[in-house]
């Protein structure tokens, strides 16, 4: 079987952050953190800058 030529692959690179979860993430500790902080205590600042750290990754 052949692959189509006009196919578009996205084989390297992504604009999404790593999951927190996945242990080469560079900021798994900060937004694990954060999220844990957001559910316990709440607040619209929490959520923000625990963001702002996911998408540092």
């Amino acid at each position: 079987m052949r692959t189509s030529s006009g196919s578009l692959s996205l084989s390297k690179g992504t604009i999404l952050p790593k999951p927190p979860w996945f242990v080469s993430a560079r900021t798994a500790a900060t937004v694990s953190e954060g999220l844990t902080r957001f559910r316990a205590e709440g607040g619209i600042g929490t959520l923000v800058k625990t963001l702002l750290a996911a998408l540092r990754a």
